[in-house]
Parts: C-alpha cells; structure tokens; sequence
C-alpha cells in the first residue's frame, strides 16, 4: 500500500490531482489501486468494517487531494470547460460531429463529446 500511495504522490506532483485513470500506461497498477481504494472506501463508508481500507489511509489519501467519486468531478471539469467555451464563443454549439474526432485540441475534442452526451440524456429525460 504504502509503494503505490508514493507512486501516487509522485503522479499528483506530476498532473495537479489524484485521477489516476484506470488503464495509465505508464503505471497500470497505479490506476487498479486508485480503482480499489475508491471501491474499498466506498464499502467502508456503506458498510462499516467490512473493508480493508482504514480511516487512517482515509486521512492520507484525502490529504493528498484524493477524489473519491470520479464522475462528479469529471462532470463538474467538464460543466466549466462549457462555460469557459460559452464566454469565448458566445454560444455552447461545441462541435461535435465525426469531422471533430480527430480535432488536434483533445480538451475540445472530450468536451464536444460530452456535450452530445448531455443532449442525449437531456432527451432521454424529457420523454419520460
């Protein structure tokens, strides 16, 4: 535990956060721990002594700046990337058709891709 929390250490000197992804090339077995540790703090929190993390490993990983729901944050990254998009160009018609995919610029290129997910779940939820 103790090896990878260091390898962690050094990933967030590195990148600024903690969202290690699952399959990191440079490290895979960083990105299942940081996967276990969200798994394992979840069955702590719901189911009090059945896991293997500890509050003590707890306090080290949020000290570090660990994010324990990735989808929140990426949603929130995300959320802002469009309202920074929006200021710039005055609209939030990111593109996001298949001439985008290989856009050069991957922020944009994710982001155009999100917001079509939006709209897909957006008209999801209005015909219910």
């Amino acid at each position: 535990w103790n090896t990878r929390y260091q390898e962690l250490e050094e990933y967030q000197a590195e990148h600024g956060n903690c969202l290690v992804p699952h399959k990191y090339p440079p490290n895979p077995a960083l990105g299942m721990w940081a996967k276990t540790q969200r798994r394992e703090y979840s069955v702590w929190k719901n189911e009090k002594g059945k896991s293997s993390i500890t509050p003590e490993r707890i306090k080290l990983l949020e000290q570090l700046g660990f994010v324990w729901d990735v989808s929140i944050t990426s949603w929130n990254t995300r959320y802002q990337e469009l309202r920074e998009y929006q200021a710039e160009h005055g609209d939030c018609l990111v593109p996001t058709g298949n001439r985008y995919r290989y856009h050069p610029n991957p922020t944009l290129r994710a982001l155009g891709l999100w917001v079509k997910a939006q709209r897909a779940e957006y008209s999801v939820w209005k015909s219910q």
